[in-house]
């Protein structure tokens, strides 16, 4: 059976309490009548004797034992030591045992070790064990990893009194090397072959102990402290400087430094030559020959050292500390001592093993002097003296003097204490009262005369600063002076029941059962109240602690809160709610806070909380809500059901070594496997159970270590740590895939193992799940049936197979119809769309095309199946595609391509193409765009020209007043040309004006054959150009402004001769030729109705595809010295006749432009022959005008014709 040093966890103090103001006593945490009746006959043992009884004890720690129960092979541990893998091998009587946290293995002689009882373990410098036996001659072995291989006996001495001290081992070139030191000063030398012995020369003395440091030895003997090489025969031996000359009994390697001597009964320290000692005095047994005492240095800078009877500690400044049973040890001394990687102390005795975890916290119960376990209240007194309350009485700590309160257990209970100013001190006894008590007298206050002392229930009493207490009783909150007496307290309407009393800076702190907390301060002002609205539990309130910032902690039994502006709060120390039940708290010398709960103690330090147990040293589970005193100097006490806990921070180690963690092995279908690195495990046979194994280690508290695993590729995160007590994890039905675990180690102060993986674990499915097999069985099964059922069954198979036979044929021609029937659909579709429509396979061959693709493409649709598709059409993203046609036309086309979806061979996928030819609708839009340009500046243009044609107007009448008047030839001359320029000036405003106001009224039917006939002999006047008129029969006539049409064909007929005469050779011999015809044809006409055609047609040098579109533009010319407005006002006058003008030329060929006009069915007015002849006589006329200057010359030319003239502006 396994023991731990530590009590077990019980219930008490915290909930032992009366509820004041409620008539009956409840005492929930009252233990089982065998506590009662022993706390009776202690106290009538007081009674008899009158006076205290003083029990002289040790304090307990936290320590693991370990019997052969739990696995050990014999008792007697004579060695223990830990190897690299963190695994505690014991050398004992019986053989080898080493213990991973989880197994205990031992070795016997059925192992291979060449006999039981085994004396020292020593580790190699390549990690392997090796042991030597207790018995004469001394036989060594190695351990492998299964079994161990002995070496031959050293020597031949007998047992006694020849023992053996030390061993070493080491490799060589060569070989092995072993050295055994035996107590009589003889080293035996194993150099590979045989044994070697070589005596020191210690003068008849004895060695007592040997080291082993920096590959030389240092020896404790009779005649002091010598050094020598190790593994070096004949090597010098040398006395180390500073040692006391005298003999020594111990010698130990210290960690931070120098070496750790023990004499006769002092234990001191040697530093480079310095020597010190450090204890004086102190009781070691077991000094004859051949009992060496044990001993391990510690990282903190001490020593233990043990003999059979006691374990010491010898710290750095000299203190001593003993241990013994009664300290919770196995065995009262040790044979061997060990310090491990996590610093616990291993102490292997002759009963067993035991393991000191912590002394973090000393710990005392009745056994080591106290009234009774449970400490219910603890103060200091002035005097040095710390009073601990019971149950029944109380205990003057460390002179351990008991008081006996009351003659019966149920009233006795003691809730709180308060010091006094002359170091006595009053206790509050539950219903027994208020007593006060100095030395070992007690006597009882009465605070209502009426009652008796000992029959007034006291819960709490708090110092109240001005020589007067507070008071929580069974009548509420009182103040109470030894002289001045009982007063009561209001608290309101509500009487609560009282449960603690704290006096802070802001006032007296009041605790209540069920009323939450309240705060009384200073003067008359009405007492603060704070509930807790979340959690009516919370509403129990037991202690109260303020904290720097104004923050006031409050235990309640729903947990920790705080006072907020809602009321109590639920706190977040360390960002997480804590929901257990707070009976106390306290705030150390280093500010860490303390809680106090039902199940251990919390310490809350730079943002970590950690929880302290029975397990983790504390005495009791639970503490009392009046027990606890954070000394100045550091300690902590803390008063529980089970006993006093004191923690002391100097024996507080921190953070520990990290736990060790391997991966041993994997285990699947019968087979295991090794887990090294890099490996992969190919499970072909199908696994239903994958079990891994692995080992972690932390002697913290081996049982308490838990894991994180995740297995990748089933998993798909880090699981919680849990506990895995074998420390394996086994998977079932895991499904064929990849595999890979991952795992980590939790130790129980929390400190995390490096992460370990196992390597790739591939499963594969079963081969009935495997493609070939389900292939191959689906065929057999298949054939199987087949041939079953036609054996069987043959005639009504052949009857179905003919129904199916039928059936299939008839869904197959109705298949063929209705695709027949989808392709004609689709067919007809293709052909009725006026688009081109292209199929286009992953090739980029055409695959299907309609009609009018054909005839876009100028190809018929059958022969375009199985082209090329048209590059222009596949290639670029742009919806729109022109595409050069003959000369310099262009035709513009709309596409649009689609995936279907189809993939081939070759990874294309095939595309549907509808395109259509919008050539015309581009050129519509053009001419549109034009159009509104044209009309922008045309506005523009005709106010610019009328205001330039009225300046003209004063210009020119002016100059033809004074070229009548002036007699200068030459001046007159000079006033002809500006009068030529002027009127060539006017003309020009004249185009302008038609240009901005062309195809306003009036209008007449004209016969557009009289007006070519009428205008071509001007326009072919003075030049070498031939001129041919083409004219159908009975071409309509249009209704236009006669002028402004005459103008248009002579812009363009002046055109014509000019691009002829331009021409290549000349104009000799060339046409210019003009057609007019009637044009109902939609294919030939813009727009619907009757139109009338008529084409210029020249051989000149044609425009080029750059100008062609900008040729109507005004001030456009390519011609030099042309003005670029003849064009722009053709052009402006058609479109304001609703007509259209167009051209088409080719470079080198010449141009045609082409003017449709609409056909008028109005009659032609006869041309008149010639103006008509009036005679005026002299008139009187009234002119009109808003410009001046026209008026003025207008006049003038008036009144020299002899009329008479009236002008208003």
């Amino acid at each position: 059976m396994r023991e731990r040093g530590e009590g077990s966890t019980g219930r008490g103090g915290g909930r032992f309490e009366a509820e004041v103001g409620v008539a009956a006593i409840t005492m929930p945490a009252l233990r089982g009548w065998s506590v009662m009746v022993r706390i009776a006959l202690r106290c009538m043992v007081f009674l008899v004797l009158g006076l205290g009884m003083q029990v002289a004890g040790a304090q307990h720690y936290q320590v693991d034992t370990y019997t052969v129960e739990d696995g050990l092979l014999s008792p007697v541990i004579h060695h223990v030591l830990q190897d690299a893998r963190g695994r505690i091998w014991l050398a004992t009587r019986g053989g080898v045992t080493t213990f991973d946290g989880v197994d205990w293995i031992t070795y016997t002689t059925a192992d291979g070790l060449p006999s039981p009882g085994q004396k020292l373990l020593a580790l190699d410098d390549r990690g392997a064990l090796w042991s030597a036996s207790g018995e004469f001659p001394v036989r060594v072995a190695r351990f492998d990893g299964r079994r161990w291989h002995a070496l031959p006996p050293a020597g031949t001495f007998q047992r006694n009194p020849v023992r053996l001290v030390g061993m070493r081992v080491r490799h060589e070139a060569d070989g092995v090397r072993v050295l055994l030191v035996l107590n009589i000063g003889v080293l035996q030398l194993w150099d590979g072959r045989q044994w070697r012995e070589t005596p020191l020369d210690l003068g008849g003395g004895r060695v007592r102990d040997v080291i082993f440091r920096g590959g030389k030895a240092v020896y404790a003997t009779d005649a002091g402290l010598f050094e020598q090489t190790a593994f070096v025969a004949d090597a010098a031996l040398r006395r180390v400087a500073g040692a006391p000359q005298e003999k020594l009994f111990a010698v130990e390697d210290d960690p931070s430094g120098g070496l750790w001597l023990v004499g006769s009964d002092w234990v001191g320290h040697l530093d480079d030559g310095a020597f010190e000692v450090r204890a004086h005095r102190l009781p070691l047994g077991n000094r004859e020959v051949g009992r060496r005492l044990a001993t391990a240095a510690d990282r903190k800078g001490g020593l233990y050292v043990a003999d059979l009877d006691r374990l010491h500690y010898v710290a750095a400044s000299g203190e001593v500390e003993t241990f013994g049973d009664d300290s919770g040890l196995i065995d009262g001394g040790a044979l061997s001592l060990l310090v491990d990687r996590e610093g616990l102390i291993w102490v292997a005795g002759m009963r067993g093993l035991s393991k000191l975890v912590s002394r973090r916290f000393a710990n005392f119960d009745a056994s080591e002097g106290l009234l009774a376990d449970e400490v219910t209240s603890i103060l200091p007194l002035s005097d040095g003296q710390v009073v601990l309350g019971h149950m029944g009485g109380l205990t003057y700590w460390p002179s351990r003097r008991q008081v006996v309160l009351g003659r019966s257990l149920l009233n006795s209970r003691v809730l709180d204490l308060a010091p006094a100013e002359d170091g006595s001190f009053y206790v509050a006894v539950n219903w027994l009262g208020l007593a006060h008590v100095s030395g070992d007298q007690v006597r009882w206050i009465s605070l209502d005369a009426g009652e008796p002392a000992a029959e007034q229930a006291v819960t709490a009493i708090e110092p109240a600063g001005d020589g007067g207490y507070y008071l929580a009783t069974s009548r509420g909150l009182g103040w109470w002076h030894p002289v001045r007496g009982f007063r009561p307290i209001d608290l309101g309407s509500a009487r609560p029941g009282i449960r603690a009393l704290h006096r802070g800076p802001g006032g007296l702190w009041v605790m209540t059962s069920h009323h939450g907390i309240y705060l009384l301060g200073p003067g008359d002002a009405p007492p603060q109240h704070w509930l807790a609205a979340s959690d009516d539990r919370a509403n129990s309130t037991f202690c109260v602690l303020e904290r720097g910032r104004g923050r006031v902690l409050v235990g309640t039994a729903a947990g920790l809160f705080e006072i907020g502006a809602g009321g109590l709060e639920p706190a977040r120390p360390a960002g997480e709610i804590f929901e257990r039940p707070v009976y106390l708290l306290l705030e150390d010398a280093a500010s860490r806070l303390w809680i106090g709960t039902d199940s251990g103690c919390y310490r809350l330090a730079e943002g970590r909380l950690q929880r302290f147990g029975v397990s983790d040293g504390l005495i009791g589970g639970e503490a009392n809500r009046t027990a606890g005193w954070a000394e100045p100097g550091g300690h902590v006490w803390i008063g529980t059901d089970r006993g006093l806990s004191i923690y002391r921070p100097e024996f507080d180690d921190g953070p520990r070594a990290r736990p060790l963690l391997e991966l041993l092995e994997t285990e699947a279908a019968g087979r295991r496997w090794s887990m090294p690195a890099g490996q992969v495990i190919d499970l072909r046979q199908p696994a239903r159970t994958l079990v891994f194994r692995f080992r972690a280690i932390s002697f913290l508290d081996e049982r308490r270590v838990r894991f994180r695993t995740w297995l990748e590729g089933f998993e798909p995160e880090w699981r919680s740590p849990r506990s895995i007590p074998r420390q394996e994890l086994l998977y079932t039905s895991l499904p064929p895939g990849s595999y890979r675990l991952h795992v980590q180690a939790v130790a129980v102060d929390g400190q995390l193992s490096e992460e370990r993986i196992s390597p790739l674990i591939v499963i594969r499915p079963p081969f009935w799940q495997r493609p070939l097999f389900i292939v191959g069985a689906t065929v057999f099964a298949g054939l199987f049936l087949i041939g079953l059922v036609s054996l069987i069954h043959q005639r009504r198979y052949m009857r179905r197979i003919e129904r199916d036979v039928h059936r299939r044929t008839a869904d197959l021609a109705a298949s063929r119809e209705a695709l027949q029937r989808e392709k004609e659909r689709l067919a007809a579709t293709l052909t009725a769309i006026s688009d081109g429509v292209l199929v286009v396979n992953a090739e980029g061959r055409i695959a299907l095309c309609n009609p009018a693709a054909g005839q876009a493409l100028g190809t018929p649709a059958a022969e375009l199946v199985g082209q090329l598709a048209p590059s222009w059409l596949m290639e670029g993203e742009r919806p729109q595609v022109t595409l050069a046609g003959p000369g310099d036309q262009c035709r513009v086309f709309e596409r649009s391509i689609t995936p279907l979806g189809l993939g081939s061979a070759t990874g294309g996928t095939s595309r549907v193409v509808a395109f259509r030819d919008v050539t015309e609708r581009v050129r519509t839009e053009q001419e549109l765009l034009r159009a509104q340009k044209l009309e922008s500046l045309g506005l523009l243009a005709g106010g610019i020209a009328h205001d330039f044609n009225n300046l003209l107007t004063v210009i020119l009448g002016n100059l033809s007043v004074v070229c009548e008047e002036v007699e200068d030839r030459r001046l007159a001359e000079g006033l002809a040309d500006a009068e030529r320029a002027c009127r060539a000036a006017r003309e020009l405003t004249d185009q302008l004006l038609t240009f901005s106001k062309g195809g306003q009224s009036p209008r007449e039917p004209v016969s557009l054959e009289a007006l070519v006939r009428e205008t071509m002999p001007l326009a072919l006047s003075g030049s070498s150009v031939r001129g041919e008129i083409q004219v159908d029969s009975a071409v309509p006539p249009v209704e236009v402004n006669r002028g402004q049409m005459v103008q248009v064909l002579s812009n363009l007929l002046i055109n014509a001769v000019q691009a002829t005469r331009a021409a290549d050779g000349g104009a000799a011999g060339k046409t210019v030729t003009v057609r007019l015809r009637g044009v109902e044809d939609e294919s030939d006409a813009p727009g619907p109705g009757q139109w009338v055609l008529l084409e210029v047609q020249d051989e000149g040098v044609g425009i080029g595809p750059d100008d062609l579109p900008r040729i109507f533009d005004p001030y456009y010319s390519t011609k030099p010295g042309g003005h670029g407005l003849g064009l722009a006002v053709a052009h402006s006058v058609v479109r304001r006749h609703d007509g259209y003008l167009r051209a088409d030329s080719r470079r080198g060929r010449g141009s045609v432009f082409r003017v449709w006009l609409p056909a008028s069915h109005g009659a032609v007015s006869p041309t008149a022959s010639g103006p008509p002849e009036h005679k005026i006589g002299r008139l009187r006329i009234l002119l009109m005008d808003d410009e001046p200057a026209i008026r003025r010359i207008l006049t003038q030319m008036l009144e020299r014709l002899g009329h008479q003239v009236e002008t208003v502006a």
